[in-house]
């Protein structure tokens, strides 16, 4: 006697299909978090740093943070940072230079009420005659979420390995004009 043939588990079309199906909305739900971060993050960072708005910029940070300097081999906590941060605005006043910052990313993955993202910046000096000069380094960042605002936990950069072409070669942050 010969055996009944098997009959296809209606799951093994199906789960392939709904797998395809599914697949871009794992892509678009990072999509809105990457969306939520730009808009909270990532765009008023730039535009504090270039104003040397040292209330704005602070307040994109996490009070428990860590600002990781690595060429210096320094570590600093929120309350030096903000005074890091409001030197450099006196400095810059006194020497009379403008300075103009750009983000493009290697990597932005997120879980939860947590991110992590790499990327490259420039930064732009330009002096009280016009003339221009441009820096770069490698940025490491995370991000934590709470009560739906992202703040910035840890900021590490370098200068180390960055440079104009890896910087053009990142993807520039999204949602700009």
């Amino acid at each position: 006697m010969e055996p009944a043939p098997r009959r296809k588990n209606k799951w093994t079309v199906v789960h392939p299909l709904l797998f395809v199906m599914f697949l871009p909305m794992v892509g678009f739900g990072q999509d809105l978090v990457t969306d939520t971060i730009n808009r909270q993050v990532w765009l008023p960072f730039i535009r504090t740093y270039n104003d040397h708005d040292v209330d704005g910029f602070m307040a994109l940070h996490h009070t428990d943070m860590m600002r990781v300097l690595q060429d210096q081999g320094d570590l600093l906590r929120y309350v030096e940072y903000r005074t890091s941060v409001a030197n450099a605005r006196e400095r810059d006043a006194s020497r009379q230079v403008t300075r103009q910052l750009d983000l493009h990313f290697t990597e932005r993955t997120h879980r939860g009420n947590r991110a992590f993202e790499v990327g490259y910046y420039q930064v732009t000096i330009t002096n009280r005659s016009g003339v221009s000069q441009e820096f770069y380094g490698l940025f490491h960042v995370v991000l934590v979420r709470e009560n739906g605002t992202w703040r910035i936990w840890m900021d590490a950069d370098t200068s180390v390995g960055a440079d104009a072409e890896k910087f053009n070669n990142a993807a520039p942050i999204s949602g700009r004009g």
